[in-house]
């Protein structure tokens, strides 16, 4: 069995899951706006729904941040 690992990410100026300098970025590409299903702590930065993305659209920029779903909402 394989020991458990943390996952960690570099966050940008405003705390979410994307590159340093994807703001500066124009235009952006792919906007992607969610809950912690984008942020995606258990799974490697380079792994993850949106870096899967951004292999054909460089610039997408991820909006997701934990505490938005539908059971905060309600």
């Amino acid at each position: 069995m394989k020991a458990a690992q943390f996952v960690t990410y570099g966050s940008d100026k405003h705390g979410f899951n994307n590159r340093q300098n994807l703001w500066d970025a124009t235009p952006i590409d792919i906007a992607v706006v969610g809950e912690f299903f984008l942020q995606l702590r258990c799974t490697p930065p380079e792994r993850n729904f949106v870096a899967l993305i951004r292999e054909q659209y460089p610039a997408t920029l991820n909006l997701g941040g934990e505490g938005n779903g539908p059971l905060f909402i309600l």
